[in-house]
C-alpha cells in the first residue's frame, strides 16, 4: 500500500486516515489523530508521534498497540502508546526534528524508491560538510521554503546538517526545531548542485540570504527522504499507573 503523505485528502489514502480508522474499529467510537508533521507523498518516517483524544478509559495500552498493529496495512506500525497530559500536542510540543536523506552509487533493486541513486562523480563528504555548517543557526529559510505554506514566519534554527559516508553511498543528516514546506529536500538539492560543482560557495551564501526559491536548486525526489526523530520534553508524559 502506497500512502500519499499524512495529512488526510479527499480520494486519496493517507497515512492519518488509515490512522483514524484503526482508532476508531478498536476504540468503538469517532477518533481523529493528529500528526507531529506533514510528510509528502512518498516521504517515510522511521519515527512518528501522533495525539488523539478518547472518552473512555483505557486500561491497557500494550493490548492497544497489539490491536491496532493487528488491523493497521504492514507498512504501517505502532511501535507504543503512551499517556499524555490534556495540553500536549504531537506537532506543536514538539521541540525538535531530525531528517535523514540517503543517496546510494550503484544500481541496487533493494533500495528502488528508497535512496536516490548517483551514477555520477561521486561527493566529497568533506566539501559538503564545510558548506552545510552555513546552514547552522536560525536564519530565515524562505529560499528553501515551497510556496504557498501557512507559516507565520519562515526563522527555523538549524541544530545539525552534516554529511556521512554509507556502505552504499552518503547520508545528509539535519535537525532543527522547526521545518518549512519542501525545506529539507531544497537544501539537499542545493548542497547536491554545489558538490557536483554547478554553484560556488559564495553563490551558495547568497541563495541562503536572497530569501528567494527561485535561486535555489531543485528539490531532490522525496523517496529518499526519512523522518527519523521527533523530541519532546519529558513533562508532557504521563506514567503509566
Amino acid at each position: 500500500m502506497a500512502f500519499h503523505g499524512w495529512q488526510i485528502q479527499p480520494n486519496s489514502i493517507t497515512v492519518q486516515q488509515t490512522l483514524n480508522e484503526a482508532l476508531s474499529t478498536v476504540l468503538r467510537h469517532d477518533v481523529y489523530a493528529v500528526g507531529a508533521g506533514r510528510t509528502d507523498t512518498g516521504v517515510h518516517a522511521r519515527q512518528m508521534f501522533a495525539h488523539f483524544d478518547t472518552s473512555e478509559p483505557i486500561d491497557d495500552l500494550e493490548r492497544l498497540t497489539r490491536s491496532l498493529n493487528g488491523i493497521l496495512y504492514p507498512n504501517i506500525a505502532v511501535n507504543q502508546v503512551l499517556r499524555v497530559r490534556d495540553d500536549a500536542h504531537a506537532r506543536f510540543s514538539a521541540t525538535e526534528r531530525e531528517y535523514q536523506y540517503d543517496i546510494h552509487y550503484k544500481h541496487n533493486p533493494f533500495l528502488y524508491q528508497r535512496s536516490l541513486l548517483w551514477l555520477w562523480q561521486p561527493f566529497e563528504v568533506a566539501d559538503l560538510n564545510r558548506i552545510s555548517q552555513r546552514l547552522l543557526g536560525e536564519k530565515d529559510f524562505s529560499c528553501f521554503e515551497k510556496t504557498g505554506g501557512n507559516n507565520k514566519h519562515s526563522f527555523c534554527q538549524v541544530r545539525l546538517a552534516k554529511w556521512t559516508e554509507t556502505d552504499v553511498g552518503i547520508r545528509f543528516t539535519i535537525r532543527a526545531n522547526r521545518f518549512l514546506r519542501n525545506m529539507v529536500r531544497a537544501i539537499v538539492g542545493t548542497l547536491l548542485d554545489y558538490g557536483s560543482g554547478k554553484l560556488s560557495e559564495v553563490e551558495f551564501a547568497s541563495i541562503l540570504e536572497s530569501g528567494d526559491r527561485r535561486q535555489a536548486g531543485a528539490s531532490v525526489p522525496p523517496y529518499a527522504l526519512y523522518l527519523t526523530q521527533v523530541c519532546y520534553p519529558d513533562t508532557i508524559f504521563i506514567a503509566n499507573e
